[in-house]
């Protein structure tokens, strides 16, 4: 389980050898890349409007996504987790708050 997956992306900054018994990775932090609710089922992807680190159309944002780690398949679930904007965002922003529900994820794991 990982805060964010960021860094389990770019594999240079997290050791393989750390994740080669590793078969399912959760994540959260990337709050849906700020996708509102209406449009999260038109949009049938993992990426994002904007990401935590105000970068714009992340990819790893959401969903599950397959990655190959040393030609091993590891399965990562980035659960949309509570996307709410901080105090500190500008107060024009803050009735989106109302926008977004909370998500929370159910994972069935079968052999």
């Amino acid at each position: 389980m990982f805060h964010s997956p960021i860094r389990i992306i770019d594999t240079k900054t997290l050791s393989l050898d750390a994740l080669k018994n590793i078969r399912l990775i959760l994540t959260g932090h990337m709050h849906n890349g700020m996708i509102p609710p209406i449009l999260d089922e038109l949009i049938n992807n993992n990426k994002g409007l904007i990401a935590p680190n105000k970068s714009l159309f992340p990819d790893n944002a959401r969903g599950k996504k397959t990655k190959m780690i040393d030609n091993k398949t590891v399965d990562m679930v980035i659960s949309s987790g509570i996307t709410k904007l901080q105090e500190c965002a500008p107060s024009i922003l803050h009735p989106f708050n109302e926008i977004y529900p909370i998500g929370i994820e159910y994972i069935k794991i079968k052999k």
